[in-house]
């Protein structure tokens, strides 16, 4: 009798495991994967390039860009290093060693809103951080992790809290 109880308790547990809403649905292998105001949303147009900074060659910088199907939304993250080489670590908006820029740009059929890592009167300090994991010839892969953008002009904020990216490489 132990048996058949035990096959039924495992058959519930896998049950309930497999079918629970996950939070993250399928997502293309190159995408950019964020959590706005509570809910994912995945792009799959995006890119990376490092390259030296235009003005000053002493720097690197890193641009990571993706883009809505629809073209209405863009998000950039920007990252400038001193030296020739990137590296694959942590990098925070609110360390003075480098520079870490973060935007959020939402067209709408009148006007275009503008979220940045800035700090709205009367809230937290925005800061976010971003996690290179990887960077090969191919792709750049990483996370992030923040609180809000802000957007001055209209006094709002996108709620930006987490997301994911794996985006080829320009060559």
């Amino acid at each position: 009798m132990k048996i058949p109880v035990r096959l039924l308790t495992c058959a519930l547990i896998s049950l309930l495991l497999f079918s629970c809403k996950k939070e993250k649905k399928d997502r293309p292998y190159y995408h950019f994967s964020f959590k706005l105001n509570g809910n994912w949303t995945t792009w799959s147009q995006g890119v990376a390039d490092i390259k030296p900074d235009e003005l000053d060659n002493s720097k690197t910088n890193l641009i990571l860009n993706a883009t809505s199907d629809d073209q209405k939304e863009i998000f950039d993250i920007n990252i400038q290093t001193d030296g020739p080489d990137f590296n694959a670590i942590q990098y925070t908006t609110d360390n003075p060693a480098y520079i870490t820029y973060i935007s959020y740009v939402k067209q709408s059929a009148t006007d275009i809103e503008f979220y940045a890592v800035e700090t709205a009167a009367g809230r937290d300090e925005s800061v976010y951080q971003v996690n290179i994991t990887s960077i090969t010839d191919t792709e750049v892969r990483g996370t992030f992790t923040g609180n809000y953008l802000y957007e001055n002009h209209v006094d709002q904020t996108a709620s930006i809290k987490e997301g994911e990216f794996v985006l080829p490489r320009i060559k």
